[in-house]
């Protein structure tokens, strides 16, 4: 438990921001790679871990694993129904470069890649203390829509995935931030009924979506995408700031 704490240590967490910063670099120079698709997958499942973890200690076992079954499958098949029918994040498709892709179609740790920013916009909006149900989901809806702002431009430049008919924020739809503001409320919501209220979450929820905005900052500022770069970067610096 002590290991644990010390993980969550403000210092601690600062440095590993700054190995995902650096991280970037690597993955740019060997985005080739042929195994790149199972790093990718491990990668995910082991920047998750430290959001999962403070989880379960703040909400205890039995609602964390509801919460990750519940939002975990559900986040996978909202993500294949849109590979199929477009809706509600429009028409895309995934790349193997993201590992595995079940049924030819999502990958199975997409939910542990989602999960983090998510429950990671519930602890940031659970900051401004919205009064009631509503406030809550709905600041978290724009939250999460604030960090996929971020992300998409990210992921569509590795070529995690891309749209059929390409959109005005660099390669990413208009319809694509629509669907995930709904998802988003929808989520948060679902995760309120779960838990039984919103239960302010501490900022060690967080700890997760701050390694995923270092590294993805990183990629952004040396990939010359410079405004989604410089939000992650003014984001990622208010975060930590609060943490």
């Amino acid at each position: 438990m002590e290991i644990l704490q010390l993980l969550y240590e403000k210092k601690v967490v600062v440095a590993f921001c700054l190995i995902s910063f650096t991280l970037a670099y690597p993955m740019i120079e060997f985005e080739n790679l042929a195994t790149y698709g199972g790093i990718s997958s491990l990668a995910v499942l082991v920047i998750s871990l430290p959001c999962l973890i403070a989880l379960y200690q703040e909400i205890g076992q039995q609602k964390t694993v509801r919460v990750l079954l519940v939002l975990g499958i559900l986040t996978v098949v909202v993500e294949a129904v849109a590979v199929k029918t477009g809706l509600p994040y429009g028409k895309f498709s995934y790349s193997e470069r993201m590992g595995y892709l079940l049924f030819d179609t999502v990958p199975p740790t997409i939910a542990f890649g989602y999960l983090p920013i998510l429950l990671g916009s519930m602890a940031v909006a659970g900051k401004f203390k919205p009064e009631g149900r509503w406030r809550f989901t709905t600041l978290t809806a724009a939250i999460n829509l604030l960090m996929d702002m971020v992300i998409d431009p990210a992921f569509v430049s590795n070529g995690f995935w891309a749209w059929e008919n390409q959109g005005f924020y660099y390669g990413v739809p208009l319809v694509n931030f629509l669907g995930w503001a709904l998802t988003g409320f929808t989520y948060a919501n679902i995760y309120y009924q779960i838990v039984g209220g919103e239960i302010p979450l501490s900022p060690r929820i967080t700890t997760s979506l701050l390694y995923i905005l270092s590294l993805w900052t990183s990629y952004l500022l040396q990939k010359s995408l410079l405004f989604p770069g410089a939000l992650g970067a003014v984001t990622l610096a208010i975060l930590i700031s609060e943490y």
